[in-house]
């Protein structure tokens, strides 16, 4: 069966039920004893038909048409009559749902507008149904046309008490509140006991004869508003339709209040329809104004509790005086905000001024007194101590609430906890500083560096000059004293050189000069420079390089100075030993000890790779990497020296500058330039035995890693 099948299927079965349930409806109606059969008190199928089509649509109008046609046929009625009926039925029930429609009727009834617009809903569609049904009675003359008013009447007003009896059950039987409490059930069962209690007593009791002085029928409405109190407005329906059935059944069974000041059954009936009407309606737009009135304390429970969430997130709090009554107010993030649980202290100014910070005290007195007296807001910040000694600050906002007259009566305020803001503000002021600070650095350094080169070279070129001038004229006792001004010169102007570098790598300035070359040939002419420094301490300078190493594409002069500053280092604190440089490939990080040197290089790799995780995330790992390892057997160095041997103008130790020489440089900047090209340089060392230091770095760098790897450096800016 096709979706389509179902769906088709699903709606003639729900027409069926809704035909049987309305012909059921009317011939209860009409079975209710000593009523006239064409005319009932109580449209029940009226209540049924449009409470159906409110809940399930239009389309379902052939279940009403066919309700009423077989209803006509089943009192013996022609065809052609039961056709007026049941189009009568029809339209009836159709122009109700278009006029509560057009209304903005909503079924939940949560409006007394709802309510009103039901029962004018009711009373202008059976208009329809009253006229055409009195109308094919009397034209086919089962009515004589000298009853047709009092049919009328009788047929609109019941058609008018069906829909406001019935209607409204059938749309809120499904709201009824799941009792989920003992006592709960408890009142709801005594609730009904009740009900059923005084309906009989006051409509249908045979004993109400010796009270009937009372106006007992005014007895309900106590227990009406008792239901629309605690039970809404499916409490509200439910009584309705007790009391109504109960009355109904009195006058049928000729006892009630409603016989006593009739002289027959019809006056009695029309009595008992007012009496209905007045009690359904007073009921319904009860309970609608208690279920609106319910909702805005639920909107407003629900708004109050968002704002004190909001004003715990933001630490935002706020009071409230009232200078009419002098009643002072604290939210519940004003008692954590100074420290204490809502509600444990009474709120006071006094109070609140004494957890204010002593030197803050005067200042927030006297605001808030000239806000007392001379109406004027104020907005301030101060510190607040709360009792367990810590200290915030709070940014306070008050603001005078006039009346119409122009009077103020009220002061309201807000208290904020701006003590991470503060810290924040300060924090930023401060980097803001350093970083200023910082960049003056640089571009002092840098001035002076320029400033101090051009007088050294100038010291350095006339101690040459003196030097070849003293030689020639047999004046030896100078040249030493000249050999020394010139070593001293240029030992200055490579500090000199070295705080301008540094400088500009922490200022950013620094640029890299990409250029294909043989690392063959870079060796070579690193080998040629650092030989006579190594020679000068009696060194032997050994060196592995296979001859097929390729070349790199990176900044040549950066790398050779790289090489050349950890060469000298090794030539200067190693006498009468054992230098060796290693050059060696690997394709990725994990390089296997053993592999090359026995072991050497591959033990300096694996616990050098950890230091080179930040540049692999911006390099081409797929790349070959290049590895520089310097090895020596000079005095090495202590655990604690080798974490600090790249930190600018650090050596081992002060005595290393004294016997040694060196600015404490150059390992810093060697460090600077391996990561700016996409790598870096470790160190291992033993006290006594020597110590190793690798640099990594890669075949070729790309533009993308230049630009990542060129920004100002923020580390080690303490030159």
């Amino acid at each position: 069966m096709t979706w389509l099948q179902t769906r088709q299927w699903r709606y003639l079965i729900s027409v069926g039920v809704l035909t049987a349930v309305y012909f059921g409806a009317a011939v209860v109606a009409t079975k209710i004893p000593g009523m006239n059969v064409l005319a009932s008190p109580v449209g029940l199928p009226a209540g049924i038909a449009l409470a159906a089509l409110l809940v399930h649509g239009q389309q379902f109008w052939p279940g009403v048409g066919l309700g009423a046609f077989f209803f006509a046929l089943s009192c013996h009625a022609s065809w052609v009559v039961a056709l007026g009926i049941s189009v009568s039925s029809t339209l009836q029930a159709l122009a109700g749902l278009k006029l509560l429609n057009r209304m903005g009727f909503r079924a939940s009834f949560e409006r007394p507008r709802d309510v009103v617009s039901l029962f004018l809903g009711a009373m202008v569609s059976m208009l329809i149904n009253a006229s055409l049904d009195t109308l094919t009675l009397c034209l086919a003359g089962i009515q004589p046309w000298a009853e047709f008013n009092s049919l009328w009447w009788s047929v609109w007003v019941g058609g008018v008490m069906g829909v406001a009896i019935l209607t409204p059950l059938l749309l809120k039987w499904r709201e009824w509140p799941d009792p989920k409490r003992f006592g709960y059930l408890i009142e709801v069962s005594s609730w009904i006991c009740l009900l059923l209690s005084i309906g009989w007593v006051v409509f249908c009791s045979r004993t109400r004869v010796y009270i009937a002085s009372y106006p007992l029928e005014y007895l309900p409405f106590p227990f009406m508003v008792w239901g629309a109190l605690r039970f809404g407005q499916g409490g509200t329906v439910l009584a309705n339709l007790i009391f109504s059935g109960f009355a109904l059944w009195g006058v049928a069974r000729e006892s009630g209040p409603f016989l006593k000041h009739t002289s027959n059954n019809g006056e009695a009936i029309l009595t008992l329809q007012a009496f209905t009407a007045v009690l359904a309606l007073t009921s319904l737009v009860l309970a609608a104004a208690i279920a609106g009135r319910q909702r805005a304390e639920v909107s407003l429970r629900e708004n109050q509790a968002s704002l004190a969430n909001a004003q715990r997130i933001a630490q935002v709090g706020n009071w409230d005086l009232d200078l009419m009554k002098q009643h002072l107010s604290w939210s519940d993030e004003v008692y954590r905000l100074v420290g204490f649980s809502p509600g444990t202290i009474r709120p006071a100014h006094e109070t609140f001024l004494q957890l204010v910070h002593p030197d803050d005290r005067e200042l927030v007195s006297e605001s808030f007194s000239q806000a007392l007296n001379e109406r004027t807001p104020y907005s301030i910040d101060y510190r607040i101590v709360r009792p367990d000694g810590t200290q915030r600050t709070v940014h306070e906002q008050v603001e005078i609430i006039l009346n119409q007259a122009g009077e103020a009566v009220r002061l309201t305020g807000t208290v904020q906890d701006i003590t991470e803001r503060q810290r924040a503000e300060e924090f930023r002021l401060a980097k803001e500083a350093a970083e200023e600070a910082n960049r003056a650095k640089s571009a002092f350094l840098a001035n002076m560096s320029h400033e101090l080169r051009t007088p050294l070279n100038a010291i350095i070129g006339y101690s040459e000059m003196l030097q070849e001038e003293a030689e020639d004229a047999g004046e030896d006792a100078f040249v030493e004293d000249l050999l020394k001004i010139n070593s001293a010169g240029k030992q200055l102007l490579s500090l000199i050189s070295d705080i301008l570098d540094l400088s500009k790598i922490e200022a950013g300035r620094m640029t890299l000069h990409l250029e294909t070359f043989e690392i063959s040939t870079l060796i070579w002419e690193v080998v040629t420079t650092i030989q006579p420094l190594v020679d000068k301490n009696a060194n032997t300078l050994t060196i592995h390089c296979p001859d097929d190493i390729g070349s790199m594409q990176l900044d040549l002069s950066k790398v050779r100075q790289a090489l050349l500053n950890i060469l000298s280092n090794a030539a200067k604190f190693t006498k009468q030993g054992k230098i060796t440089l290693t050059v060696d490939t690997a394709a990725e990080l994990n390089y296997k000890a053993g592999e090359r040197d026995n072991g050497r290089v591959g033990e300096n790799l694996q616990s050098f790779a950890p230091s080179l995780s930040h540049n692999l995330a911006g390099s081409n790992s797929s790349s070959p990497w290049i590895i520089f390892s310097v090895t020596d057997t000079g005095i090495g160095m202590t655990p604690q020296q080798s974490a600090q041997v790249f930190q600018p103008f650090t050596q081992a130790d002060n005595s290393t500058t004294r016997n040694y020489g060196g600015t404490g440089l150059g390992l810093t900047i060697t460090q600077k330039f391996c990561q700016m090209m996409g790598g870096d340089i470790t160190v291992s060392s033993e006290l006594g035995h020597g110590s190793t230091f690798t640099i990594w770095l890669p075949v070729k760098l790309s533009e993308s890693q230049i630009e990542s790897n060129s920004q100002p450096s923020r580390s080690n800016s303490n030159v």
